[in-house]
């Protein structure tokens, strides 16, 4: 089943997954990389990500977000 998230919504957690990057006081590389030395997007997705870009991949914001990441 695809999992999906409407583009209200990501406009939304980009940011806020930056906000949270920032309180945790984690580098980009260090929240894109999904502690098995893959990486879970690029570092410039995740800057337009943060930025309130939109990316059609739903699964990055998931994985950002995923409990085994740093951010939850």
């Amino acid at each position: 089943m695809a999992r999906e998230i409407s583009k209200e919504k990501k406009k939304i957690l980009g940011p806020m997954i930056r906000l949270e990057r920032q309180r945790l006081r984690l580098t980009r590389k260090q929240i894109i990389t999904d502690g098995q030395d893959g990486q879970i997007c690029s570092a410039t997705i995740l800057y337009r990500l943060e930025k309130g870009r939109v990316i059609q991949e739903s699964d990055v914001y998931f994985n950002l977000f995923h409990p085994k990441c740093r951010i939850i």
